[in-house]
């Protein structure tokens, strides 16, 4: 399972990488654009507890895969663990799995990022060419999925180092851009506006929305196992001892960012208008500031994550498949 010298990945990447590659990976899209349904059923403490929770859940799991990487430093992550592990049948199962939701997933994200180029300048989705159950398909979304795939396609086949710096790219500039609306919109909103800071329901003892923010952050702290997928490309082998670390320390950055995301989106509008708004991350920082231009900045800062969420899962594809690849789980060609 491991590379050999001659045709083997090139050890250019550092740790500063993996952090953005976590990172990125893990804050991606979803805060602009899924977390509005967590404040709503929880409040904005509800919502804090449970990832806060969910953190201190998912951190030993993070603290699994850094030891794992240490003792199995090659690419392809969970296949070489299951198959070092439990054996063959095992590993080349994993591998499948793994193969499906990169690929599927990266598929989702090129769509994706039509949707919301769309949101951003509206129209520029162009006449819709046919429907799949129901939704229509059109020629700006294929067009934009399709050269933004080619661009990570031509930053990949260069190395990983230039896929790393479009990472380190994407994550920095997308954290730096929401602390600034983070800050901004918290010294112009208003704490009244946090109530009720936990949402009541009508089951788990009147916590349910806390307990429902809780199932849904493996769903929000997904994304650190792409780390492990570039252990076998660190620049210095001594590096290999703080993997578990970095994935412990992008855990907290990431829990970091959606607390503070929630705490300034409740502070900005009254929760009953909030909740009203298709985006409501994106509509908040438009009335705190009162300017539309605002709440696209905010949807390019989406954009930037989900680039950042599409260039990991790129780089974590391409590392699964070499892998199945060299052990001839699959054709050797990948």
């Amino acid at each position: 399972m491991s590379e050999s010298p001659a045709g083997g990945l090139r050890k250019t990447l550092k740790l500063r990488h993996l952090f953005t590659l976590g990172v990125g990976t893990i804050v991606g899209v979803a805060w602009l654009m899924v977390l509005g349904s967590v404040l709503a059923g929880a409040g904005p403490l509800g919502a804090a507890l449970g990832f806060i929770i969910g953190a201190a859940a998912m951190i030993p799991i993070g603290l699994c895969y850094g030891e794992l990487s240490g003792e199995l430093p090659h690419a392809g992550g969970e296949v070489v663990y299951a198959y070092s592990l439990f054996g063959l049948p095992w590993g080349y199962f994993a591998g499948l799995c793994l193969t499906f939701i990169y690929v599927i997933n990266c598929v989702f994200f090129a769509v994706s990022v039509g949707w919301l180029m769309n949101e951003l300048v509206p129209g520029i989705q162009g006449a819709a060419l046919y429907g799949v159950l129901g939704a229509e398909v059109h020629a700006g979304d294929i067009l934009i999925g399709a050269v933004g795939s080619l661009a990570l396609l031509a930053a990949h086949w260069r190395g990983a180092r230039d896929a790393a710096r479009l990472q380190d790219l994407a994550t920095y500039t997308l954290l730096g851009a929401t602390c600034v609306f983070v800050v901004l919109g918290v010294a112009r909103g208003s704490t009244a506006h946090l109530a009720p800071l936990i949402a009541p329901s009508d089951w788990g003892w009147g916590y349910g929305g806390v307990f429902a923010a809780l199932a849904v952050t493996p769903y929000f702290f997904g994304g650190f196992n792409a780390i492990p997928q570039a252990v076998a490309e660190l620049e210095s082998p001594r590096d290999r001892r703080h993997v578990a670390a970095v994935l412990a320390v992008c855990i907290l950055t990431s829990l970091l960012f959606y607390c503070a995301v929630l705490v300034a989106v409740s502070m900005a509008m009254p929760r009953a208008r909030l909740l009203a708004a298709e985006l409501p991350v994106a509509e908040a920082f438009r009335v705190v500031f009162g300017a539309g231009w605002v709440a696209n900045l905010v949807l390019l800062a989406g954009v930037l994550g989900l680039i950042a969420v599409w260039n990991a899962l790129f780089f974590a594809a391409t590392r699964v498949l070499y892998a199945l690849g060299r052990s001839h789980l699959l054709p050797a060609g990948l």
